[in-house]
């Protein structure tokens, strides 16, 4: 019984010394692979506050039509991680998946959605414009507040993940899809 009782001592110190150095680990990536860039990150939400102002409440809600919130959040964490650790060079391996598993626990904390939201129009890439003010001045030589709904529609759609090419039906389809969403949930 005594020995027993020793064994399972013995078990609850190593466990809580493995439990230990694995925290240990996470937070050493934690710090070099994430918050080295949060300042940047920071920076950028402000500077996107600028361009776009501060009531984005019909981009952003366009957008979590146009995509799933749990999409921005993963985009956010691809984007930034291309943006800052990975130098726009996509590295796919182990390592890349944990570190955008990391980023999206560490941006899930640290940011609202809004600020996430953001994040993503700051970081947004579509056809070499960087961001959603970039994209809409390419296309329609406008601001994107200055777009209209549905040609705000046509820069998300577009951009979402290169899976509707312009001109095309689906195309259409999913950009007149979002904007009657859009309307008959906001009545914009």
């Amino acid at each position: 019984m005594k020995k027993l009782k020793n064994i399972l001592i013995l078990n609850s110190f190593l466990l809580s010394i493995i439990f230990i150095f694995l925290l240990m680990f996470l937070t050493y990536w934690y710090i070099i692979s994430f918050h080295n860039y949060k300042k940047d990150i920071d920076f950028a939400i402000q500077e996107t506050k600028l361009e776009l102002g501060e009531d984005v409440s019909q981009i952003y809600n366009l957008s979590t039509i146009a995509y799933r919130k749990y999409e921005l959040l993963s985009l956010v964490a691809r984007l930034g991680l291309l943006k800052f650790k990975y130098n726009n060079s996509e590295h796919k391996h182990f390592f890349w998946a944990l570190n955008k598993a990391l980023w999206q626990v560490s941006i899930k904390f640290w940011y609202s959605e809004k600020e996430i939201f953001y994040i993503w129009a700051k970081y947004y890439y579509f056809y070499g414009a960087e961001g959603l003010n970039d994209s809409a001045m390419k296309i329609f030589t406008k601001s994107f507040n200055d777009l209209t709904l549905k040609e705000q529609a046509i820069i998300l759609v577009k951009g979402y993940h290169g899976q509707y090419k312009p001109g095309t039906e689906k195309f259409n389809d999913k950009v007149d899809e979002v904007v009657k969403k859009y309307t008959h949930k906001y009545g914009d």
